[in-house]
């Protein structure tokens, strides 16, 4: 059977880009990507958040690294996107599409790009896969959200999401105005931003 599946490059990746925009703005704030992530072919060696996102980001003036369990993902996004995957310490965007051990993130949150005092803005962002979100005390990890972009604090949960990236996002996050920003994307398509002015308190930490 012939998958009809397809996702528009143009009207799709704006959608996405205004989604990262105001999750950017709003910290902790659940953005659906569903319609996005359900138009793309069921085929293609990425998990769907991965591309979604990718498309939207990644063009040949960015880099990217890769953490996915499958040999085909990363040529697969370069050929789309027209991007390079590099080493961690060298790309624009980390994406995890992987469930990583403690030590491998604390490798990769000791290798990513934090910018400079003088040039923040040369910083990377890390891009999550978790298995759930919800902006209620559920499953996972519970934080409590706080800072520009949040009137009194939010909060988000985070099912599959490692604590051990939040320890090392205080520890890399420091030193204003340097640090990375985070992006959370669910199974089922919910996106939630962690820029580095975010403050986060969770028990799990």
């Amino acid at each position: 059977m012939t998958d009809t599946k397809s996702f528009h490059e143009v009207h799709d990746t704006r959608r996405v880009y205004r989604s990262l925009l105001d999750s950017m703005a709003r910290p902790g704030k659940l953005h659906d990507l569903s319609p996005q992530m359900n138009s793309i072919p069921n085929a293609i060696p990425l998990f769907s958040g991965t591309y979604a996102l990718g498309r939207t980001l990644l063009d040949a003036q960015t880099t990217f690294y890769l953490e996915t369990e499958n040999n085909e993902a990363a040529s697969y996004l370069e050929l789309r996107t027209g991007s390079r995957m590099l080493a961690a310490e060298r790309a624009d965007y980390l994406f995890i599409e992987t469930q990583p051990s403690v030590d491998l993130i604390r490798t990769l949150m000791q290798q990513i790009r934090i910018g400079t005092l003088l040039e923040p803005e040369k910083s990377a962002t890390l891009i999550i896969r978790v298995r759930a979100l919800s902006d209620s005390e559920t499953s996972g990890i519970t934080m409590t959200l706080s800072g520009p972009g949040i009137k009194k604090r939010r909060t988000l949960s985070a099912d599959g999401f490692n604590p051990e990236w939040l320890r090392m996002r205080a520890a890399r996050n420091m030193e204003y105005p340097t640090g990375c920003d985070f992006i959370l994307i669910s199974d089922n398509g919910q996106m939630a931003a962690l820029p580095r002015t975010t403050m986060i308190e969770s028990e799990a930490v």
